[in-house]
């Protein structure tokens, strides 16, 4: 049921698009604040040219008083044992929702819409391998009457949440590649997830020594497959996946991701 409803949720949100059903906003005057968008949520991501893992948690997200559209933000990154805590801001720049009142427009359960912006973060440089991230960000979002605005879950996390730009180390003159998204980050060369079918994404296993190893297993047949041959365009059987993970393995892997490595 879960399948059949996110595949028609994705189909008509694509057919809203389509017809124009969106609307632009001046962020100042929408009245809703969308700090829990990001708030308390660990998103996954890639950095460099070698799709090294990333992990961001935002602990505190505020909205200026002064300044509606600018979010001051707090939280940590993760590459592998290194952790760094960061401060900076996110900026809405586009603001779209959905026009009720267009007649051509079929309305999905409830109403949404989505930001983008600019992004900064600064990591602390008194702590090891630090820099800057920059970049732009596009987040979708639901609402109810009288409700804070909340993420659509029943759309893919591919898209959803996700940033793209660069984290440039503090003594580096040139910037890496690196973004991030809820479960599914876009990759430089397009080359570490792919959509497969419905909900599930292939990863590609020659990256899985890049920080990904037990984040693919926790995950492995829930959202994530994994194939012996990632570029292939063929239809895929049982054969063509890779399995052979034991109970200890999965165990040591599920409990990993389970540590609050931000606290």
């Amino acid at each position: 049921m879960k399948t059949i409803f996110l595949i028609i949720a994705i189909f008509t949100s694509h057919a809203l698009i389509s017809q124009n059903c969106y609307q632009n906003v001046n962020p100042k005057d929408y009245p809703k604040d969308f700090s829990q968008l990001w708030l308390e949520k660990t998103f996954q991501g890639t950095i460099g040219d070698q799709n090294q893992r990333i992990e961001l948690r935002f602990t505190s997200v505020t909205q200026s008083n002064s300044e509606k559209q600018l979010f001051i933000v707090i939280g940590k990154s993760k590459v592998k044992d290194n952790i760094c805590d960061f401060k900076g801001e996110f900026k809405i720049l586009s603001l779209e929702i959905l026009d009720l009142e267009n007649s051509e427009c079929e309305s999905p359960d409830y109403p949404f819409g989505s930001i983008s912006g600019e992004c900064r973060l600064f990591e602390d440089s008194s702590q090891n391998h630090v820099g800057e991230f920059k970049g732009t960000f596009n987040t979708m979002f639901a609402e109810k009457a009288n409700q804070p605005v909340y993420h659509p879950g029943w759309f893919s996390d591919e898209g959803v949440n996700e940033f793209i730009g660069t984290w440039q180390g503090y003594d580096k003159a040139y910037g890496k590649y690196c973004s991030w998204g809820l479960q599914i980050p876009p990759s430089k060369k397009g080359d570490l997830f792919k959509h497969y079918e419905s909900e599930f994404y292939l990863f590609n296993p020659k990256y899985l020594d890049k920080g990904w190893k037990t984040y693919v297993i926790s995950n492995l047949k829930v959202f994530i497959l994994l194939p012996v041959d990632f570029e292939r365009q063929e239809a895929r059987f049982k054969k063509d996946f890779i399995t052979a993970f034991g109970k200890e393995e999965i165990e040591m892997s599920q409990n990993a991701e389970k540590i609050e490595w931000w606290k």
